[in-house]
């Protein structure tokens, strides 16, 4: 049985159409189990650590982020009351969390918030 260059092609999109929805899940990231917010009201922002300065009510990071911007996330502190956590999955689990983000440059975080209610969860990586 010789294929015509038209059922060439259908087998071709229909390969494409049945794998493209199993790549684009594998490369999403999912929000760490002890995050708890509903799925479709977190946001995620993920890079590298450029600069972390503090004062006393606020602890301000600038992150270049691995959609190649660079964004300002201020977090209020204390920081590691009730609206922010570090997870477990976390690669790093610092002792002090301020102090660590403000001198880990160019170390790897990701940011987790419900954009429902104020929490927030990091997950830190080592440079």
């Amino acid at each position: 049985m010789r294929q015509t260059p038209i059922s060439w092609l259908q087998r071709f999109i229909t390969a494409i159409l049945f794998l493209a929805p199993l790549y684009l899940n594998a490369s999403r990231i999912q929000p760490p189990q002890d995050f708890l917010c509903p799925a479709g009201d977190v946001a995620l922002m993920a890079g590298a650590i450029a600069s972390a300065t503090t004062s006393p009510r606020q602890l301000e990071l600038t992150i270049l982020t691995d959609w190649e911007t660079r964004e300002i996330v201020r977090l209020v502190t204390p920081i590691l009351k009730e609206a922010v956590d570090v997870s477990r999955r976390s690669k790093v689990q610092p002792a002090s969390l301020i102090n660590w983000l403000v001198t880990e440059k160019a170390a790897h975080i990701r940011i987790w918030r419900c954009g429902s209610s104020p929490r927030v969860m990091l997950e830190l990586s080592p440079t």
